[in-house]
């Protein structure tokens, strides 16, 4: 693998892409079972930087959950709104009042305590484990778990949300272990991790697994193209922002369905980034609270050649 920096643009092109994903499944429109791979991609990348070019970085637990949780807070508090103006029960409390929480009022909440989690749980390994050791532990995690995964999940998508999305996410969580932590060892655990996956879909035809594979492919290709670009990167920063209010915009677009569905997907994600975009330019301090945006580059001012005064 190719040596991996935080701001490939490779990467940030396939944040935007993956996020495009993600709202062309919650769309549930034809083919949308496709761009559930867009989450895929998301968990494979956090865990990759996390234990591949971050790996010596210590980010205190807290400046994660703040990250994560306060946004969570506050856009739980939106779509508790719109389920009453809705009618709509508030939270799913089918798992009891934890399980609903966790899953927020609306369901793709659920992303934020998940990952403010595993975030926490890979701070502390990162601390007493060696990187090499962490890949090799998740290697061995997730080799049983995508052999069992096809039989598994339909006993899983029975329990109440957020356990199915929580056993589909830890398989892209411990694949981008496996992938980051071992990205300057050798290929060897990487290709046995492809080639599990290859297996398992062989075997069971389950496109949950072919997903898997997909999203470990493309990050592995994006790793082997090295370009920048500040525009892609730019736009990449708001995809946080974008997965968070997506469900609104399609709400707003629904009414478009019934004469393009490409038009009611595009619409609604063009919509939500060009929203995020304008909060972040607008507020850009709550906008880093509460949608995940970076923090604006400090513009460069390019010196004026000092005017030399010769004798006359």
């Amino acid at each position: 693998m190719a040596m991996v920096t935080a701001r490939q643009s490779s990467f940030e092109l396939l944040r935007i892409v993956s996020a495009a994903g993600i709202v062309w499944f919650h769309a549930s429109v034809t083919g949308s079972e496709i761009g559930y791979t867009g989450l895929t991609v998301f968990l494979l990348l956090t865990a990759l930087f996390e234990l591949g070019v971050n790996f010596e970085r210590r980010t205190p637990w807290t400046r994660h959950a703040t990250r994560l949780l306060v946004p969570f807070v506050f856009w739980s508090a939106i779509y508790t709104a719109a389920n009453v103006v809705k009618g709509k029960p508030v939270l799913n409390l089918e798992g009891g009042p934890v399980l609903g929480v966790l899953a927020g009022p609306s369901i793709h909440l659920w992303y934020l305590p998940f990952m403010a989690a595993v975030l926490a749980v890979l701070g502390l390994l990162k601390v007493r484990v060696s990187q090499r050791t962490i890949g090799a532990l998740a290697f061995m995690a997730v080799v049983p778990i995508i052999g069992a995964f096809h039989y598994l999940r339909p006993e899983v998508a029975q329990a109440p949300p957020p356990v199915p999305q929580w056993f589909h996410a830890t398989v892209p969580v411990l694949l981008g272990a496996v992938v980051g932590a071992n990205r300057n060892g050798t290929a060897l655990l990487r290709g046995l991790t492809v080639g599990t996956l290859a297996l398992a879909f062989a075997v069971s035809g389950d496109v949950q697994v072919l997903e898997f594979l997909a999203g470990v492919l493309l990050v592995e290709l994006a790793a082997r193209v090295s370009w920048s670009d500040a525009r892609v990167n730019r736009v990449a920063g708001m995809m946080m922002g974008v997965y968070l209010v997506h469900p609104l915009a399609l709400t707003m677009f629904r009414i478009v369905e019934p004469y393009s569905q490409a038009a009611f997907v595009a619409g609604a994600f063009i919509a939500s980034t060009a929203g995020v975009m304008m909060a972040a330019r607008l507020a850009p301090k709550v906008s880093g609270m509460l949608l995940g945006t970076p923090k604006a580059e400090p513009r460069r001012v390019k010196e004026r050649p000092e005017l030399s005064v010769s004798p006359s």
